[in-house]
Parts: structure tokens; sequence; C-alpha cells
């Protein structure tokens, strides 16, 4: 826990209006531990009366000035010319000491005890401007220290400048830290047991509330835990179907690239076997050139009939036929009609179409395989967006989430 967190478990100890002030303070001069804090407060509440009082009250009655001054006041009838007299009691008791003045100076009352650790004589009130960086300003106005900012500071200037800090530490006992830190705040051990027995209370009770507070934040620690683990395995989770979706479809994309391919080779096959066909034409038209040349034109009604029985073509609706770029239709049917032999041009030229009609299938398929392609492609990318779309909005959620449980743990 770091020092604000500390000095709020002793909040209940410090009076409202110096709250603020302390809390600035012990993180500022390192009162910072537990025992530090318990000290400090033990000492400073013994001094102004739980922070009720910060000035010193010196309206004693005689029997209480035999009993706190008896170095001052020897006699019952001495201390009685000086009872209920505060300012009186201030100027004898703290004359000619501390930096004061003699009696008649009236430093005693000037700089009687005053702030929450009751700084008194004049040396003390020198010695706190300076430390505060003005070399005079408490002691031209001593009553400075009654305002709450003053009041708590002077306490840390005691405590700063006499290096208290370095007395509580672990391998010395509690009471024995005690008994040295009140004979350097009060001079003597005036009060060593109350002091003692606040500290031990403040120990316990900011103890307790440390293993309270420790136990909550475990506690929501522990749900912030669950909560994030159920985001990874959501996310996890989601992740990994997207994933899958994603494999799948490049699994399929390559498949397609693959069958794409192996088209292409088949395309390229078939236009070979085209070219080898139109070679043979070629060959058959040399062959057959006088023959073809010396033929008489039939009627067209005789070819037609003829393409509609060995080709089941319909040369109503086509001007030219595939077979050949030189020989006209009507050329190609006279020969097949009177040269027998010539069977082996009428298989090339079926051969031939078939073999246009193959290309054309195969073109078919490959133009809706890469359609397929693109369509998944759209898909993995549309699948990817959303997957990243998730992914950030499932970051802002985790987050959001964190700093709700950081802020809470914060403000409470």
């Amino acid at each position: 826990m770091d020092t604000k967190e500390l000095v709020k478990t002793a909040r209940m100890f410090v009076k409202d209006k110096y709250y603020s002030y302390i809390e600035q303070y012990c993180e500022k001069y390192k009162i910072n531990t537990v025992e530090r804090i318990c000290h400090f407060l033990s000492q400073v509440n013994y001094e102004s009366g739980y922070m009720n009082y910060v000035e010193e009250n010196l309206n004693y009655s005689s029997k209480q000035l035999l009993k706190v001054f008896p170095k001052y006041f020897k006699t019952i009838d001495e201390a009685k010319e000086f009872e209920y007299k505060g300012e009186k009691i201030a100027n004898k008791v703290y004359a000619n000491r501390m930096g004061n003045g003699s009696e008649a100076s009236g430093d005693g009352w000037k700089y009687r005890g005053r702030g929450l650790i009751q700084l008194t004589g004049k040396n003390n009130y020198l010695k706190f401007s300076k430390w505060y960086n003005d070399s005079k300003i408490f002691v031209d106005s001593p009553d400075l220290l009654l305002q709450p900012q003053f009041a708590v500071l002077s306490a840390f200037f005691y405590w700063d400048t006499h290096k208290l800090n370095d007395y509580i530490v672990d391998n010395v006992d509690d009471y024995t830290i005690c008994k040295v830190i009140t004979k350097k705040i009060n001079g003597g051990y005036n009060g060593l047991e109350e002091r003692f027995r606040l500290y031990k209370k403040y120990v316990s009770c900011t103890t307790n509330l440390i293993k309270i507070i420790m136990n909550k934040r475990e506690k929501r620690l522990f749900f912030v835990v669950l909560i994030l683990l159920a985001v990874i395995m959501f996310m996890s989770n989601s992740f990994r179907k997207k994933n899958d979706t994603i494999d799948f479809n490049n699994n399929l994309i390559n498949r397609y690239k693959n069958d794409i391919k192996s088209y292409n080779i088949k395309i390229d096959s078939l236009k070979s076997e085209l070219l080898a066909k139109k070679q043979v034409d070629t060959l058959i038209i040399i062959k057959y050139k006088q023959k073809i040349d010396s033929v008489y034109v039939y009627n067209y009604s005789d070819y037609i009939s003829f393409y509609d029985t060995l080709l089941h073509t319909n040369l109503l609706k086509t001007d030219t036929f595939i077979c050949f770029d030189s020989i006209s239709v009507q050329k190609l049917t006279i020969k097949l009609v009177n040269c027998s032999l010539d069977s082996e041009l009428l298989a090339n030229c079926y051969l031939q179409n078939n073999i246009y009609s193959n290309i054309i299938a195969v073109q078919d398929s490959v133009i809706i395989l890469k359609n397929s392609e693109i369509e998944i492609l759209d898909d993995i990318n549309k699948e990817k967006i959303k997957k990243l779309r998730k992914q950030r909005n499932t970051f802002i959620t985790a987050t959001v989430i964190e700093l709700a449980v950081i802020i809470g743990l914060i403000t409470k």
C-alpha cells in the first residue's frame, strides 16, 4: 500500500480539518509505514488533546503547578500567586531557556506551546522559520501555528529535524521506541503510558483495516482474473472458429486453383489436337484438290439433307462449316457425296467440331471456377474483417472492464 492508503487506514484518529495536510506531509517526510504513522499520531494526539488544542493551556491550579513544574514552584503559597494566570506562568517557567529572554521579556508567553506537537521556545520558532525557508516568519507571527496547515507542519518540522523516523526500527521493541520518542518530544516521560496505549490501539485498528482492505482487493483481483479468463476463452474459441473457416476457404481456393491449372492444361492439349487436325485438313485438301475442283454444283436441298443426316447440323442457320478455311460448304458437300473415300474428311470435320465444343465447355468451367474463387476470397476477406473488428471490440471491452475495476479499487 502507498502512503496515502496507509494514512487513510488511520483516518478515524485525525480531525477533518487536519487530515489533508497530514496525508500530504506524511508522504513528503517519509512517515510511510504503519509503525511510523501510529507513533506520529499517538504523540501528536497526546500533545494536542486528540487535536482539540493547538495552543498550550497554562491555566493551572496551585496544586497542579507543584506537580507539573516542581522545579519552579517549591511551596503552595508561591504557587497560589501564579494559579490560573497562564501568561504569568509561561513567562516564569520558560524564562531564560530555549532561546527565550528573561521573565520580564514576555518571551515565555509569546513562544508558548503551539501546533499539534506544542512547539515551544523562541529557538524552536526560529528553527521552524528557517526550515520553512523564511528566516523569521514564525518568530514575528507565532500565532500562525494556530492555523491548521502550520499546526500540522510544525509537528512534521519537529519530527523531521529530530530524525525521529530513525528510532523506529524492527530490532527494537515498540515500548522502547515510544519511550525514546517521548523523551525527544516532551523532554521527559510525561504521559508515556498513555502515549504507548494510543500507539498500540492505532496499530491494532490500522492493521485490521489493512487486512480487510487487502481481503477485498484479493476478492476483486480474483473477480478480475475470472473475467479476463472468460474473455480470453471467448476470444480463443471465436478466433479458432474464424481460423477454421478461413483455412477451409483457403483449401477450397487451392483446390480450385489446381482444377483451373488442370483445365488450362486440358485446353492447351485440345488446342494442340485441333491444330493437328487442321494440319490433316490441309493434307486432305491437297490430296483431293483436283477432285473437288472438278465436281458440279448440286441442288441446295441435296447437301442440306446430307448434313442433317450425317452431322445433325442445321445448315439453314449457318453460312459456313468450321472444318475448312478455304472450302465452301457447297464444294465440301459435293465432295462428300461423290467420293466414298472421303469418310476420312467427314470424320475429321466431326472431331474438330467436338474439340471446339470441349474447349468452350472447359473455358466455361474455368470461368465458373474463377468466379467461385473470387466469391470465396471475398468471403475470406469478410471473415478477416469480422475477426479484426471482433478482436478490436473484445480488446476495448476488456480494457474498459479492467479500467473500471482499477478505478473502483482506487476510489475505495
